[in-house]
């Protein structure tokens, strides 16, 4: 849609709208009224034409009735009828038609079989006109309108009295186009006799020869309504048209009285155009008024425009001229007042935008904008330093958030104070600094960066009390490291990050760092869809007693194949998994699958004991017991068929909950073991607590059995506290025959390690248990 957008057309428009309109409602008023009066003045002519057709027709009803009766009361006439004389009788019609100039004559039994007639398409024929044969009966005469031989004839029928009635004698007069022409030249209308016979055909009209054929379907249109003029569309052409009734006799005979719409509309039509011309000659007298008008109140306006688009652009240092001493002078004014507010508050929103509100130092977007400047323009080297501040929430938990903050301020201004003109800091978190050094690269670093810190972490002297102070810092430099902002700023924080896990206070990148990071971010991307779409299977390794050899149970052990990467070790994307929050997802699908080869196992004839490993986080996972129990009964396996492994570390962070949720699993009949026994951090009063009933001594302490006294003796000690708690006893780890023996020895039952068997898949599984049932295989403890 055009949309008009500048101020001068638009009020030249309105100017011009408005006397367009007026003269608009004028001209309708007017002309609406006109043409309604000449169309009723129309509609008066055509119910006048209606009356002088109604009366004429009445008139020559009388002298027809006349005519006839004349005829009727010749003694010849009515001796010849009496007597039955049809010779006479068509004498008597001709000769007496002849001098009446009637069209014509017919005459009639009173049963009104015709005697005789005039027409030789009626001769030796019942009378066609019942109705006005009943209605002479009734009235001893009859006249009407009828078609004769496709023709519209003026029909009187009277009885031939010798002295009652021994005959009917019917004398008719053609309504023809002389009649119509009579009419016209009467009324000033057109007139057309219309028969609905023969589809509709004109006997006799005053209209133009070309408007016939178009008149038939006008007049069809038009129905059968009397008593009200009608527009009809004759080709093309609109006709005021009155259907005028005629009593008795025929009605498919129709006579219609028409005027022609534009000789009636034609004073309508030129006061039309005189209207119009008026009209026409204002508009452009009101045009060229309203553009000089228009123009002279428009020129403020587009000085003014153009102001607003120069401040719209930034651009504040121009003043509004003041183009005149009213209202657009008072505007001009008011622009400089708001151009010169504007300039201030962009100033203070561009400052808060950059800034940091609490401390003042440029923010993390900013800091990110001047990194990628100084990458692209400076080719001299510098560091990046990324600083938190170490247990800041124990000072706000302990002090307040305003201490807090005053000790945030206390560093910004340290880090301000640090840097060059050249350099600059930033606070780019909630207790995250950003400090970038001109000029300092990795010698540099590690020659002077300790230092740096260490001059930073002086405690905070605040007037109430001082808080010590600890930092951790990240650092890259650039551009040995990376040469883009983003880059820089992910690998300082991966270094902080490593700061944080070594516990040191500075941490500088290494190679290799950021390669990690983004395969650690692709993995846990990929992961939940690698346990949806089937890529993680579970292999299994045996455990075997160490007593008699005997294949007790397997272990279930998750392995992920990735399409891209390859072979995944478990215990990085198991650690993802716990990270990242899939972990409850991996363990249901271990449970299911473990499960359901437990369940082809036993049907094989092997009712072994699935191991499965539980993670810290799944003991936290209320739906855990459903799971269990839901892939339970849906494989058929019984609860003591069962272990699920936990490590020490479930205990560290909610050992009730944790206690808790294992009561609940050990009520379903599952055995429960602690994995990787002697490596974490329980103490006895806990592991007394706990409703396990095994122990996995860690492969850490087994593998280098015999030889090491150590070892010996720490697992000599654990399998004796197993043995006084009533548990029992696995050894991870098992590689070789004699360290089974020692084991066996000491006490232990089960051994579990590549020495037995490596992890091996389903079908591998199989054809091991059934090598296994050889008893030769099973002379060595690790039955190699």
């Amino acid at each position: 849609m055009l949309r008009i957008r500048r101020f001068r057309t638009r009020l030249l428009g309105l100017m011009l709208g408005l006397l367009a309109a007026a003269q608009l409602v004028t001209i309708v008023a007017v002309l609406g009224t006109t043409g309604t009066n000449l169309s009723r003045q129309a509609q008066d002519e055509l119910a006048l034409g209606g009356r002088v057709f109604a009366e004429l027709l009445a008139s020559r009803n009388q002298e027809l009735l006349t005519t006839t009766s004349v005829l009727t009361s010749d003694f010849g006439f009515r001796e010849a009828v009496a007597t039955g004389d049809a010779d006479t009788i068509r004498s008597a019609l001709r000769n007496h038609g002849g001098r009446v100039g009637a069209d014509a004559a017919m005459a009639l039994e009173l049963d009104g079989s015709l005697i005789t007639a005039l027409d030789e398409s009626l001769a030796e024929a019942q009378f066609p006109f019942p109705d006005l044969l009943q209605q002479a009966r009734e009235d001893s005469f009859a006249t009407g309108v009828v078609q004769v031989a496709g023709r519209p004839v003026q029909l009187v029928l009277v009885p031939v009295l010798a002295p009652v009635p021994i005959a009917w004698t019917a004398l008719g007069f053609e309504l023809d186009e002389n009649l119509a022409l009579e009419l016209k030249q009467l009324t000033g209308l057109d007139v057309t006799f219309h028969t609905s016979r023969s589809e509709g055909t004109a006997l006799a009209s005053t209209l133009p020869p070309r408007l016939h054929e178009a008149m038939q379907q006008g007049l069809a249109d038009m129905g059968s309504e009397d008593g009200r003029a009608r527009l009809v569309d004759l080709g093309g052409e609109s006709w005021f048209t009155l259907r005028v009734p005629l009593d008795g006799g025929d009605a498919s005979v129709t006579a219609y009285l028409q005027a022609s719409e534009t000789e009636v509309l034609a004073p309508y039509r030129t006061l039309r155009n005189q209207l119009l011309a008026i009209a026409g000659v204002l508009l452009l007298a009101s045009l060229i008024a309203g553009s000089l008008m228009a123009r002279q109140v428009s020129r403020p306006v587009m000085a003014l425009a153009k102001a607003a688009s120069r401040i719209a652009g930034g651009r504040y240092n121009e003043t509004v001229p003041r183009p005149s001493n009213d209202e657009f002078g008072d505007l001009a004014d008011a622009f400089n007042r708001m151009q010169t507010g504007i300039a201030e508050r962009e100033r203070q929103i561009q400052h808060q935008a950059d800034h940091d509100i609490l401390t003042g130092l440029p923010n993390r977007n900013f800091a990110r904008a001047r990194l990628d400047a100084l990458t692209t323009e400076n080719s001299q080297p510098f560091a990046v330093l990324l600083i938190d501040l170490n247990r800041f929430g124990e000072v706000n938990d302990s002090l307040g958030y305003t201490m807090g903050d005053r000790m945030l301020c206390a560093v910004a201004d340290r880090l301000a104070a640090t840097v060059s003109d050249t350099g600059f800091a930033a606070r780019t978190g909630g207790n995250e600094f950003l400090l970038v050094l001109p000029g300092w690269n990795i010698r540099r670093v590690e020659r002077d960066g300790e230092a740096l810190l260490e001059q930073l972490s002086r405690p905070v002297d605040l007037p109430e009390l001082q808080i010590p102070l600890s930092l951790r810092a990240g650092v890259v430099c650039h551009p040995e490291d990376a040469g883009r902002a983003d880059t820089l700023l992910r690998r300082a924080e991966i270094a902080r990050e490593r700061a944080r896990l070594q516990h040191t206070e500075l941490a500088i990148y290494e190679a290799g760092e950021d390669e990690a990071h983004l395969r650690r971010l692709s993995l846990v991307n990929d992961l939940g869809p690698a346990i949806a779409n089937g890529e993680i299977n579970l292999l299994y390794q045996p455990q075997v007693s160490l007593t008699d050899g005997q294949v007790v149970g397997v272990e279930a052990l998750a392995r992920w194949q990735h399409a891209r990467l390859g072979q995944i070790r478990p215990d990085e994307f198991i650690m993802l998994a716990e990270q990242s929050g899939h972990i409850h997802a991996l363990t249901q699908l271990v449970i299911d699958q473990g499960l359901a080869e437990c369940r082809r196992l036993r049907d094989d004839g092997h009712p072994l004991r699935m191991s499965i490993n539980l993670s810290a986080r799944d003991l936290l996972d209320q739906a855990l017991l459903d799971t269990v129990r839901d892939c339970l009964a849906r494989h058929d396996v019984p609860g003591d068929s069962l272990t699920l492994e936990v490590t020490e570390s479930v205990f560290m962070e909610d050992p009730d909950q944790a206690t808790r949720q294992l009561e609940r699993l050990r009520g379903l009949g599952i055995s429960l073991a602690i994995d990787d026994f002697g490596t974490g951090y329980s103490s006895l009063a806990q592991l007394k607590r706990l409703p396990v009933q095994e122990l996995k001594i860690d492969r850490s302490f087994v593998m280098s059995l015999p030889g090491d006294a150590a070892d010996e003796a720490i697992v000599r000690t654990t399998v004796q506290l197993a043995r006084l708690l009533g548990l029992s006893v696995v050894a991870e780890g098992l590689e070789t025959d004699a360290a089974g023996a020692l084991l066996a020895e000491i006490g232990c039952e089960t051994g579990q390690g590549y020495g037995i068997s490596r992890p091996i898949d389903a079908d591998a599984l199989r054809d091991w248990l059934a090598a296994r049932s050889d008893p030769g295989l099973r002379q060595g403890q690790c039955g190699r």
